[in-house]
């Protein structure tokens, strides 16, 4: 089938991207986590779908890969994400049999680290999907937390209330303690656990703006 021709312009979003993270003035709590999971090896970073577009910025241009949804939304998504330099694998965590599981199981044991949405790519909003515990037990990577919330900044109307920041606004990045899943442990005990943790640093990054 032949694409539409304005799909061929969908790359440039990379460059509005990369302009406004430029611009955000950014404070980073407990990123000290982060920098030690990147001296160890690989991690899975792990954050509500709403939030998704800062980390696209913060994780440009490095060994990052991200699975994103073999739908019509994700062939969208997907141009603008490589644009970022960062690997894309198309397919859902939530199929642990499938493909692009496989592939991203291979990358985090050849050192990339990935990015899920556990959320994702068509909710239930806020609710963590057991394909990210099924994949850090499979893999041994670690989840690592992650949340931010800006002071100015746009939320719309979508399945997700996504978050868009505005130019200049100052933004709070926090990172939690990894999360780590053994074989014998019970998947939704760890479901829940990284739930709960996602919903308290969203809601301790949005208190810092009085929300």
């Amino acid at each position: 089938m032949k694409r539409p021709w304005w799909m061929a312009l969908l790359p440039a979003g990379a460059v509005l991207i990369r302009l406004l993270g430029r611009t955000l003035r950014r404070t980073f709590i407990n990123r000290e986590i982060e920098l030690e999971l990147r001296r160890e090896g690989s991690f899975i970073l792990t954050g509500w779908h709403s939030r998704s577009l800062y980390f696209c910025y913060h994780y440009r241009d490095q060994t990052m890969s991200v699975m994103i949804s073999g739908s019509a939304d994700g062939d969208i998504v997907a141009p603008v994400v490589e644009a970022m330099g960062v690997l894309t694998v198309r397919g859902s965590a939530s199929r642990g049999g499938t493909g692009a599981f496989r592939q991203v199981v291979r990358l985090l044991k050849e050192g990339w680290n990935t990015a899920i949405t556990p959320d994702g790519p068509r909710g239930p909003r806020c609710r963590v999907q057991p394909g990210v515990i099924e994949l850090a037990r499979i893999s041994g990577a670690p989840i690592l937390p992650v949340t931010f919330a800006a002071r100015r900044r746009v939320v719309f109307n979508s399945w997700d209330r996504f978050v868009l920041p505005l130019p200049f606004s100052p933004v709070v990045v926090i990172f939690d303690e990894p999360m780590r899943v053994g074989p014998d442990d019970d998947i939704e005990a760890a479901r829940l656990n990284l739930e709960e943790r996602l919903n308290a640093i969203t809601q301790q990054a949005e208190a810092t703006w009085g929300r």
